[in-house]
Formats: structure tokens, C-alpha cells, sequence
């Protein structure tokens, strides 16, 4: 049996394919209008996956890049602020060089000079970036350095983090924006104490956790005298004795003169010769080198002539006194100070006298430390004569020459942290391009090829119409033949 072609059927073929031509102008139009291939995602949902993916990276990779200038602002300003405090250290190195050379009433002026730059360096320290403080870690909103309220050293306690604020400027990429003040400033690099006085306190070989500077005061408690010489101790010997020591540590001579116990000559550690009779109830007797004990002689036993050793005892202290150690004279006591409950090590084996020892707790002090232990020792604050004082300028020098290292170990870390953004800027930049070009590849209609394509599907339009107006043109004549 034979199939007709019905008019019906004819009109439905010619309105479908002429609806098809006109669907792919539509599409073909909004491409070359938009510049996109699709303008849904419903027409591609691969293309769309893909796209999604592709531009949530370039957003990624946005981000990182303000990131990075952010970092590198941060960086670069921190750089800068470094390499002045830097020349800070250098300045004040100057000023103790020309210290050793200068004039007794140009001290004065120097220290000044020192106190001027004290206030850059704090400045320095407490600066900011963008309403962050740079050296206070990851506490950038709280003031890294403040003024210790005791007056004592250090003179600024750091208040800011322990840890520095750190960014994630790429996938996998930290870096450290924010130091850690006390990275910066601060000290880790104790050593050796050194006491600046006369009482034979030394170093003990423990390891002390006081820091920047103290002192310890040796103090006299009593006198013992071992023999029968019957001389004993005076009536002032334990508030005034200056003597400090085991059993022969210090000697007296006694010489009876009188064969009775009555008078005769006594002396101290070979010193000069003092006279005594039985009524010497408090005697100053003074050593060789200004020692001074205070003795009775009322009991001198008849006709003794000769040595005898003393024991005299004593207390060590690095608070002032509010608490002390009796002196045992051993190569380590662990003294505690109760104001700040810190400890320091001391040799007491080799004391001898009382008075007070200046410690210097070597390489524990700041850098705001050292330049305020520079300019009280321009001004000599403690009172140091001849070497001390010049051996201590050195000290200083060393001391602000091992935070100059410092400073340019940090100013060296963010230079390289500086040229790792870069090289991370140009690695993110040249992605990103590429990206760009596939997202470019994949959204975006070929102009060229659209305007080919809407060439060829009018002329398909115009034929199907054409087409059509011959084919419905047709008589039932036609049809039937």
C-alpha cells in the first residue's frame, strides 16, 4: 500500500524545519550579540561544570594576589623599619667608642645622644601598619612594647605575642608578616656572668635565669677565732667585721709583749702592727688591703706569741637583703631573688670580704636594655673606676653588636620572604593567564565561525521557505496526477 503525503502532513515538516532554522538564528544571533556560547547552563552542563571549576580558581588566585601585595606592603615597610634600627645599634656603637676617648664632662652629652636614640628605637618598635602593630605578633591590635612601670631593666616589657602572625600568601605558601617582638629585640643568648667588685664572688656553674643586671651584697654575721690565744671578738665585729672566710682565709699574729697577757702587738693577714692591753674590749685591727676586724683582748693567754686562723661567717643576697644565704663557701649556691623569683648561680668559695658585687648577666638583655645599661654607664651610675669602667663600655659594644646581627638575621629572613612573593606573583600571574585563555576557550563564541554559521543557516531558512511555497502551492490536480 502506498503512503500519501497529506497538506497537513506537508505544513507540519515545512513549520519544523523552518522553526529549526529560525531556533539556531536566535542562537546564533545571542552569540555573536553576548560573545558567549551558551546562555545557559542547561545547554552545556559539562562546559558549566567546567567553567565553575576554572573561574573558582582565577578567584583563588585573585584572592592570593591581594594577599601577596598586602604581605609584601607589610614586608617592605618592616624592611625598612629594620634597616633604621639597624643603623640605631650602629650610632650607639659610636657613641661608646667615642666614650673611651672622651673628655669626663662629654658623658654627659654622649648619654643624652643615647636617650635620643632610645626613643627612635621604641618608636620603632611600636609601629604600625594599617592600624597593626608590626613586632606584636599574632596580638597585632595590642601594643607590642610598654614602659615598665618599676623603672627598673628592662626598661619597655614586651606585651605582644609569642608567636608571629603568619599568612597563607599561596596553596601550601606561609609566611611571616608580623615578628614576634622578642625575636626582633628581644635575647636568647645568655653567657657567662660577670661581677664587677672586690668581695672574690664568682660565677657559679649553674645556669642563672636573671637578667640584664643585679646585685649581690655580702654581708658579715660573725667572727670566729680558733686556738687558745684567747682573743675573741669585739663588741662591734658582727655589725662592722668587713672579713669574710673559711678556716684560712684571713689570720691574726698576736705577740704578748708583756709575757703576762697584758699588752703587746697584734696584726691582721700581715698587715701593720697594732698595740693591745687587757682593757681593748672593741679594737680595730685593719689588713693589708683595708680588711677590718674588731677584737677583745681582755683573755689573751700569758706569753703567746704567734698565728692563729678565724672563721668568719657571712650572708649573700640579690634582693637587697629581704632574703639571704648563709655563705658556705662552695663552688655553686643557687641564690633566689624573692622580687622577681629568679635565681643566679655564685661561686662563694673565694669570698672574702663583704661589700657588693655588680652582676651583669651577659647576653640576656634587649636591646632597649643595652641602650639604657650604655647610657647609665656614660654617666656611671654605678660607680666604676679606672678598667671597670672602660671594660664595661666594651661589654655595651658587644652587647648591641650581637643585637645589630640580630636585626639584619631578621631584615635577611623578610628579604627572602620578599623575593618568595615575587616569584610566587609571577608563578600566579602566568596561571591565572592561562587559566584566563581556557575559560576564554570555553565561554566564549569564535566570532568568525558564528558569522559563517548565521550565513548558512539564512540561506537554509530561505530555501526551506522557499521550499515550502512550491510545495503548498500545489492544486489537488497536482496531488493526484
Amino acid at each position: 500500500m502506498s503512503i500519501r503525503n497529506t497538506s497537513n502532513f506537508l505544513s507540519d515538516q515545512v513549520r519544523y524545519y523552518a522553526q529549526v532554522r529560525s531556533s539556531n538564528l536566535s542562537f546564533l544571533q545571542f552569540q555573536a550579540s553576548t560573545g558567549l556560547k551558551h546562555s545557559r547552563s542547561s545547554d552545556d552542563p559539562l562546559a558549566a561544570q567546567r567553567l565553575f571549576s576554572l573561574k573558582r580558581t582565577t578567584n583563588k588566585l585573585d584572592s592570593d594576589k591581594v594577599v601577596m601585595d598586602e604581605t609584601e606592603h607589610t614586608l617592605n615597610l618592616s624592611v625598612s623599619n629594620l634597616t633604621e634600627a639597624h643603623q640605631v645599634t650602629r650610632a650607639a656603637q659610636r657613641i661608646g667608642l667615642d666614650a673611651r676617648q672622651a673628655d669626663p664632662d662629654e658623658l654627659s652629652v654622649l648619654a643624652n645622644e643615647v636617650d635620643h636614640l632610645l626613643g627612635r628605637l621604641v618608636s620603632l618598635g611600636n609601629s604600625t601598619d594599617g592600624g597593626r602593630y608590626q613586632y606584636s605578633g599574632q596580638t597585632d591590635k595590642v601594643i607590642p612594647f610598654v614602659k615598665n612601670p618599676n623603672g627598673d631593666l628592662p626598661p619597655y616589657i614586651y606585651n605582644g605575642s609569642q608567636r608571629s602572625f603568619e599568612v597563607d600568601v599561596s596553596e601550601n605558601v606561609r609566611i611571616e608578616s608580623l615578628k614576634n617582638g622578642s625575636e626582633v629585640f628581644g635575647s636568647t643568648n645568655r653567657a657567662t656572668s660577670v661581677y664587677i667588685g672586690s668581695t672574690g664572688a664568682k660565677p657559679g656553674p649553674g645556669t642563672d635565669n636573671a637578667a640584664d643586671q643585679g646585685t649581690l651584697q655580702v654581708t658579715h654575721t660573725a667572727t670566729n677565732y680558733i686556738g687558745g690565744s684567747g682573743v675573741a671578738a669585739g663588741t662591734d665585729s658582727a655589725a662592722r667585721d668587713t672579713i669574710i672566710g673559711a678556716v684560712g682565709t684571713h689570720n691574726l699574729t698576736i705577740v704578748d709583749q708583756s709575757g703576762t697577757g697584758t699588752s703587746g702587738t697584734i696584726q691582721l693577714n700581715g698587715g701593720l702592727e697594732y698595740p693591745w692591753n687587757a682593757s681593748d674590749v672593741n679594737l680595730r685591727i685593719e689588713g693589708p688591703t683595708g680588711e677590718v676586724v674588731y677584737v677583745d683582748t681582755q683573755n689573751i693567754t700569758a706569753g703567746f706569741n704567734g698565728d692563729i686562723d678565724l672563721t668568719a661567717d657571712g650572708t649573700i643576697s640579690t634582693d637587697g637583703g629581704s632574703t639571704t644565704t648563709p655563705i658556705d663557701f662552695s663552688n655553686n649556691q643557687i641564690i633566689s631573688n624573692s622580687t622577681d623569683q629568679t635565681v643566679t648561680n655564685v661561686d662563694s668559695s673565694e669570698i672574702t670580704r663583704v661589700g657588693t658585687e655588680s652582676i651583669e648577666y651577659q647576653g640576656t638583655s634587649d636591646l632597649f636594655s643595652a641602650l639604657v645599661q650604655l647610657r647609665d654607664d656614660l654617666r656611671n651610675t654605678r660607680g666604676l673606676v679606672g678598667d671597670e669602667w672602660d671594660e664595661a663600655i666594651i661589654r655595651r659594644d658587644g652587647d648591641i653588636e650581637r643585637h645589630a646581627t640580630q636585626i639584619l638575621d631578621v631584615v635577611g629572613e623578610q628579604s627572602v620572604s620578599l623575593e618568595s612573593i615575587v616569584a610566587l606573583r609571577d608563578r600566579n600571574r602566568a596561571y591565572n593567564l592561562e587559566v584566563s585563555q581556557i575559560i576564554d576557550d570555553v565561554e566564549n563564541a569564535d566570532l568568525t565561525d558564528v558569522v559563517l554559521q548565521l550565513q548558512q543557516e539564512q540561506n537554509l531558512l530561505e530555501y526551506t521557505y522557499a521550499t515550502s511555497s512550491t510545495i503548498l502551492s500545489q492544486n489537488i490536480l497536482d496531488y493526484l496526477r
